[in-house]
């Protein structure tokens, strides 16, 4: 298993508004093996601002924002370590990274 090790226990929630568009995704992490780092890949365009990412792709937009208490974000190429994997061209990682803690509550709302 890839995360074999990774954390003692992890729960994901994620919740549709189907009258807003939003989605909101929560993570309960258990003894994490150190920090997380929560991803989302795109061939967006990103923006970081404060505790939001602004994506826009042909004229439109979606913001995720980090409702929970700590992290930071920021935007990396998406190109993978080693030449073997795909290389995922023209893609970006949205990263959010959040300090390693007992337990560690994650919530991330996504909004168009």
């Amino acid at each position: 298993d890839a995360y074999a090790g990774s954390a003692s226990k992890v729960i994901r929630k994620s919740r549709f508004d189907g009258r807003s568009g939003a989605v909101r995704i929560e993570d309960e992490i258990v003894s994490p093996a150190g920090e997380i780092r929560w991803r989302a890949f795109t061939d967006a365009e990103g923006e970081v601002k404060g505790n939001e990412v602004i994506l826009r792709k042909n004229g439109d937009s979606i913001t995720l924002r980090r409702v929970s208490g700590s992290g930071l974000w920021s935007i990396e190429s998406a190109k993978p370590p080693t030449a073997a994997e795909k290389q995922n061209q023209g893609f970006l990682c949205v990263i959010l990274t959040v300090p390693k803690a007992e337990q560690v509550s994650l919530v991330v709302e996504i909004r168009p």
